[in-house]
């Protein structure tokens, strides 16, 4: 009889119930057990609502339902108690389904099994038609950041408005007008918007008194602990230092009074305390001098006896002093107070911007879906509808899987669903997960959730029961996860650090003697891995020969730890799959399939440029790329160059004549076209296929390409590329022999999952730093308390932040607990054996410590009673750079090299050969402030130049940036850029002949589009800047802000300009001539750099 046979039985007596189940205790079986208990009995099988976290988990629910009644349809014969007890439920639901015409085992669709995100979208696809803009008309966006950082970019442009712009303005201020880390910190907050959001609009109306108290009241409920127990030692610590020269250590009203009872007050006795009693790094002092306050007169013995007791001291009370001494003040400090004012005013307006750009983009996030659920059925919330309600109430039955993994808004949502629900109704929530196995802290998930459920969800009492029986691991294995987590868990649960206790399990399947069923091993002088990645390539190789259908998988941390692991099991023609561990961009085929996108994207991107001509698509030498990118600094007007067909010859030249011809006609359809259709086209235009090795080659381009399906070039950047690519994994490569595949793939990745062997490599690693956020929040689960703290330091030296930081320590302990979750789901996936492995150091012959935050960290002294330490030497540098696809694609005859002519037309100016030489085309940078700058002259030409002056040019300076972020600039030269062009704005608008050009006149232009006949076409054309004087001339004005090349002089240099502007002027001119009536025109150019006009005829 199984240990929980007991627990297993009443799993399935109709009633609410919560239950506790461990790795391998089988509950995928009991859910699909209850489930078809109650098949058995409902009058519809929507009266049952199964909700899971992944598609992947609920598709395996319904396969397991479905298998079953098949099973008891055919006359399957059972082999176990479990599978008997399966066909008996099985049966019994065949027979109401029957009864009352299903055919449920045909009509698998009706039963609701779904995801916690589909069952949402679900209850607002009942509330269609009953409110305009539903949220169930639109799409769960691909990219979400794109959107959140469209709703901020809006949001930072209203920075000059008369009602918000204080708000922003202070905001962006006060962190020290960083607008980027801003920026960043704002789209951080949109992303986890469902959980400051009841904070920020609880405490909004509150006084700053209120607010303050909560903080203390959050103060005293996390360090009481630490209080009591300094306290249960207070008459020691007064009669020690009582001894002590208290002129010396500050301790002598302690010493008369004791600790006042309101924890609050002694901050400054225990900071004294702290550092009497302990060094700067919290350490217990090992000796004591007259400066700690020992008096001189003491005899030695007297003396020692003080210091004895004093060490004693330390070492009893010291940890708990340190955290005791470095509680802060609940009050707010002005600087932080300051913040959250500007952050009340300036959230709820980019909430409404967020609400715009979902609007109109017509998707959003799987967070608005969640939320606007949880409104759809608050009778509360004034956009309830009674459809929604309706549906909630149709549902009798509610199963929730992998509960421990939920966030507080699903809480919420699953407490509307059962609120009309009363006692002795027949109703039945059946919750079932484990918290030792909640992983996904990163993403909101609460454990607390979980741990509080056990007392009841709403009112609705939960029967509590618990599953013992581990299935899947042999004996050694849960013996080993038994002995290390029970110290390593909490013995409690823990609601403040959000930690569960540990909770044993018996095997029922026995090992063998002949293997350590977990070893741990650590590799000496492995800076590289390659030692490590060799010996468990080897422990691979030993157990394939041995057992060769045996499941092995290489479990990591992060993708990071596994690709030593994977370079060298394919180096020894090993077979192994790798789950979402290589990004696409490291896959050759896909590196020139990414260039050429980029080319599309801007084609200014000298590496794009460089990447495609040296692949197998033009296969020049670098030789041969770096002549031609001598021809111009622009790389388009380089390549693009009549010189290109005297650097190149034969083979190479036609393979590249071919290539441009296609791109040039890519870039002039793109504008027009889908960005996807075009992209695609021109790869099989230029034959990119041809260089793919493998099918899965060609897959992986293929899978690139999906990421444009339905986009347009004008919503593309390269920053948007850029995140795209972060997201992208290649295909793993396919599977060659007999055997099993060895997979590789993230621990989060391997839950659910379990194999014969596993290997869990980079266990010294610590993990990836949490990011900086505009706020900390602080939670107690059991009463009605929640905090906040500012990061009010960010961007400003030498601030204190000290409730900021205590937040975020607590929040590092909570990330540490679930650290110890992460590491007890690796090693439960192994079956037989695991293999812990990492690099170790030893210093004088003693092993040294691992890591803080590393998975080596969390098995405690079993690192020093169990590591085998292998020496093998100094590691070897390897350098493992991707090589290039060298294959190139058969030449294409009679092909003419394109006119440059066409090229300057697609950029939308006329440029010929006959240009003087010697003109300096400037490098992005310069580019992008030159043409940001014409876009504010344009704007003091609309404004009125009397309306401009320094102030309002540095209000302008948001502007000014986020013009720059079109360009696609890199964040790292922004603020150079936006500096450089506010002050050469500031110094156009003191030049007296700036001034004199955008005074009013009778008839004054601003970059006015004209469209003319030429040549038998229509042709478009844009005039900087015209006018019409008293006399009835027109004046017509290029700006010219491009910077003087160093080698050329003055005279030289504006000659040229004027030469480069004569053409257009005179085509311009003829154009204003014949709008405005003028008899005659003047052309002039305006050098923005020099503040010099010129005629140029």
């Amino acid at each position: 009889m199984l240990v929980d046979s007991q627990a297993r039985k009443d799993a399935l007596n109709l009633e609410s119930k919560i239950i506790k189940a461990p790795a391998g205790s089988g509950k995928t079986g009991l859910l699909t057990n209850y489930y078809l208990k109650l098949l058995s009995v409902v009058s519809h099988p929507r009266e049952i609502q199964a909700m899971t976290f992944t598609n992947k988990a609920a598709k395996e629910m319904a396969e397991r339902i479905l298998l079953s009644l098949n099973r008891a349809k055919s006359g399957y014969k059972p082999c176990n108690d479990f599978e008997k007890e399966n066909i008996e439920l099985s049966l019994a639901a065949l027979k109401n389904s029957a009864k009352r015409g299903w055919c449920i085992e045909e009509n698998i669709n009706m039963l609701q099994i779904s995801t916690i995100d589909s069952f949402c979208k679900k209850i607002l696809m009942q509330t269609a038609g009953e409110h305009e803009g539903t949220l169930a008309t639109r799409n769960v966006s691909n990219d979400p950041h794109l959107l959140y950082e469209q709703a901020v970019t809006e949001l930072l442009y209203l920075h000059t408005d008369d009602k918000y712009g204080s708000a922003i303005r202070n905001l962006i201020a006060h962190f020290g007008n960083k607008v980027n880390r801003v920026e960043k910190l704002l789209i951080e907050m949109l992303e986890t918007r469902e959980r400051w959001i009841p904070v920020l609009f609880m405490q909004k109306t509150q006084v700053r008194e209120a607010l303050e108290s909560k903080r203390a009241s959050f103060i005293v409920h996390t360090s009481q602990e630490f209080f009591d127990s300094v306290k249960s030692y207070e008459p020691k610590l007064r009669s020690t230092f009582r001894l002590l020269n208290n002129s010396v250590c500050n301790l002598s009203t302690f010493c008369e009074n004791g600790f006042d009872n309101d924890l609050l007050t002694n901050t400054d006795t225990f900071k004294a305390i702290t550092k009497l009693l302990l060094t700067a790094a919290g350490a217990p002092k090992k000796r004591f001098t007259k400066n700690d306050g020992i008096p001189a007169e003491l005899s030695k013995s007297e003396k020692d006896k003080l210091t004895s007791e004093l060490k004693e001291l330390a070492n009893i009370c010291g940890n708990d002093l340190a955290k005791l001494a470095a509680i802060p003040r609940p009050e707010f400090k002005e600087t932080e107070w300051a913040l959250l004012e500007a952050t009340f005013n300036v959230m709820p307006l980019a909430l409404a911007k967020l609400a715009l750009t979902f609007q109109s983009a017509g998707e959003v996030d799987f967070t608005e879906v969640a939320m606007g659920a949880v409104r759809a059925l608050n009778s509360e919330s004034g956009v309830s509808t009674e459809s929604a309600i309706n549906k909630s109430q149709t549902i009798n039955h509610i199963l929730v899987d992998e509960f421990q993994d939920s966030n507080d808004t699903q809480l919420v949502m699953l407490e509307l669903l059962i609120e009309s629900w009363s006692e002795n109704d027949g109703n039945t929530l059946f919750i079932v997960g484990d918290p030792m196995q909640s992983l996904y802290g990163f993403r909101n998930a609460n454990v607390n959730i979980f741990m509080k459920a056990q007392y009841g969800i709403g009112n609705v009492a939960l029967n509590n029961l618990q599953l013992e029986t581990n299935f899947r691991s042999v004996s050694g294995v849960v013996e080993w996860v038994n002995s290390v987590f029970e110290t390593a868990f909490p013995k409690n649960n823990d609601l403040l650090n959000a930690a569960c206790k540990y909770t044993k399990s018996e095997a029922i399947k026995l090992g063998t003697n002949e293997q350590n069923a977990v070893e741990v091993h650590g590799f000496l002088n492995d800076d590289d891995g390659e030692n490590e990645a060799a010996f468990i390539a080897e422990q691979v190789k030993a157990i394939q020969n041995k057992e060769p259908n045996a499941t092995i998988a290489i479990l990591g941390r992060t993708r990071s730890a596994l690709k030593p692991v994977l370079a060298e099991l394919e180096s020894q023609n090993l077979q192994a799959k790798a789950v979402n561990v290589n990004k696409i961009n490291k896959e050759p085929l896909c590196i020139t399939a990414i260039a050429l996108a980029r080319i599309l994207i801007d084609d200014l991107d000298k590496l794009a440029w460089l990447t495609v001509l040296n692949s197998g698509l033009v296969g020049l030498s670098l030789d041969e790329i770096e002549a031609i990118f001598k021809i111009d600094e622009d790389p388009y007007l380089a390549i693009n160059d009549d010189k290109v067909d005297e650097i190149l010859v034969g083979d190479s030249l036609t393979r590249f004549c071919n290539c441009m011809k296609e791109i040039n006609f890519a870039l002039d359809a793109k504008r027009n076209k889908n960005f996807g259709l075009v992209l695609e086209g021109l790869w099989l235009k230029l034959n990119g296929p041809s260089l793919a090795e493998t099918t899965t080659d060609t897959d992986n381009v293929a899978i690139f390409f999906d990421v444009f399906i339905g986009m347009q070039s004008y919503d593309l950047s390269l920053s948007w590329l850029e995140r795209q690519l972060d997201n992208l994994y290649s295909k793993p490569k396919a599977f060659v022999g007999s055997g099993k595949q060895i997979e590789l793939m993230t621990i989060h990745g391997s839950k659910g999952l379990e194999f014969d062997y596993v290997f869990i490599p980079g266990m010294h690693k610590r993990g990836p730093n949490t990011p900086s956020r505009l706020f900390s929040w602080g939670k107690v689960e059991n009463r009605d308390l929640g905090v906040l703290a500012c990061s009010e330091a960010i961007g400003i030296k030498g601030v204190d932040i000290t409730y900021h930081n205590y937040l975020n320590k607590l929040n590092t302990i909570k990330e540490q607990h679930e650290l110890v979750r992460l590491m007890y789901v690796a090693v439960t996936r192994a079956v037989k054996q695991a293999f812990l492995t990492g690099k170790a150091s030893c210093k004088n012959g003693e092993i040294s410590a691992p890591a803080k935050n590393s998975l080596f960290s969390t098995i405690g002294s079993t690192f020093y009673s169990e590591i085998n330490l292998h020496d093998t030497g100094t590691s070897k540098a390897c350098n493992s750079a991707i090589q290039p696809v060298r294959k190139v694609i058969d030449v294409q005859l009679d092909v003419q090299l394109p006119q440059r002519n066409t090229l300057a037309a697609y950029r939308g100016q006329q440029r010929t050969q006959s240009l003087p030489n010697g003109i300096e085309y400037e490098s992005k940078l310069l580019r992008c402030e030159q043409a940001v700058l014409q876009q504010v002259i344009e704007q003091i030409g609309k404004d009125g130049i009397d309306n401009w002056n320094a102030r309002k040019v540095d209000e302008y300076a948001m502007v000014i940036m986020a013009s720059l972020k079109q360009h696609s600039l890199p964040n790292s030269e922004l603020i150079r850029s936006v500096i450089n062009i506010k002050n050469e704005i500031k110094e156009l608008l003191i030049c007296d002949v700036f001034r004199s050009l955008n005074s009013s006149h009778e008839l004054d232009h601003n970059e006015i589009a004209i469209t003319i006949k030429k040549n038998r076409e229509l042709k478009n054309i844009i005039i900087d800047k015209a006018f019409v004087n008293d006399s009835g001339v027109a004046h017509v004005i290029d700006w010219e802000s491009s910077k003087k090349p160093t080698d050329q002089n003055d005279e030289t240099y504006i000659d040229s300009q004027k030469a480069k502007h004569k053409l257009t002027l005179d085509l311009y001119s003829k154009a204003y001539q014949e709008l405005s009536g003028a008899n005659q025109a003047t052309q002039l150019v305006y050098f923005t750099k020099s503040k010099q006009l010129e005629q140029c005829g």
